[in-house]
């Protein structure tokens, strides 16, 4: 269970702060001064604030400043945010006929029934993994931007690309030699903070192994347990990126 609860929040995390960073790199270098300056202070806003401090504060606004069930906040239809956790509908197979329903949360008593829900923990951990290491993406990518030669870009605008489709098309592609091999660490650093979801609550590989170890008193073989999971976990996400990125046609460049 520890180790599913890991890959959970290593899989969704890694998505989220990957979406999160590109974007927040990328408006670093927007002509837009306002945005440029905003997506700034994000990144040395963040990534000078010891991520366990993050967790701490994102655990206390969820459980603490957040409303209760009967008076939980509804970012979208069907979906619904309140210090027990968030809440959203999720397709089911229906019971007559087979076919696929639509299970919708709705408060009954004092909590929601029915649907899907993300405990406060979960929801604590993911928003600290997501918003720390997008900070650290952001920088990644601006950089290998940077890197690519203007000319590329000045090229690009004299056939009439428009500027996002010279993004795309021709900037990215080149920056990527240069962003995957420091993303693929920032992937890893991700992967190994998830375990300080048992500072939150949140049953993580730590925290199961800490309750195993503390029942069992076979302090040394669960430490090892952990630092050998957590090893083959980095070795095979290095072994991906690595594969991925001699596949790529720059390689055959070189």
């Amino acid at each position: 269970m520890g180790l599913a609860n890991t890959a959970k929040v290593a899989i969704v995390g890694l998505v989220g702060a990957t979406l999160v960073g590109v974007a927040v790199g990328l408006a670093r270098l927007a002509p837009n001064v306002l945005l440029a300056r905003l997506a700034g202070a994000w990144v040395e806003t963040l990534r000078n604030v010891p991520l366990l401090i993050q967790l701490f504060f994102w655990y206390g606004a969820i459980t603490e400043l957040l409303p209760g069930p009967r008076e939980a906040l509804a970012p979208l239809p069907g979906v619904f945010l309140c210090n027990r956790g968030l809440y959203f509908p999720v397709p089911t197979f229906a019971a007559a006929g087979g076919g696929l329903a639509l299970s919708r949360p709705v408060l009954e008593g004092f909590n929601f029934a029915g649907g899907a829900s993300v405990s406060p923990e979960l929801v604590t951990l993911l928003l600290g993994l997501v918003t720390y290491t997008s900070a650290f993406i952001a920088e990644i990518v601006r950089a290998g931007v940077l890197a690519v030669p203007r000319g590329q870009g000045e090229a690009a605008a004299a056939l009439g690309l428009a500027r996002l489709t010279t993004l795309r098309r021709v900037v990215l592609p080149q920056a990527l030699r240069l962003i995957v091999p420091p993303l693929t660490s920032q992937y890893l650093n991700l992967v190994k903070n998830s375990s300080l979801g048992v500072a939150v609550g949140y049953p993580e590989l730590v925290s199961i192994a800490n309750t195993t170890m503390n029942q069992t008193g076979q302090a040394v073989e669960g430490i090892a347990i952990v630092m050998a999971t957590y090893l083959a976990i980095s070795l095979a996400l290095s072994a991906l990126a690595n594969g991925w990125e001699r596949s790529r046609p720059w390689v055959a460049a070189r």
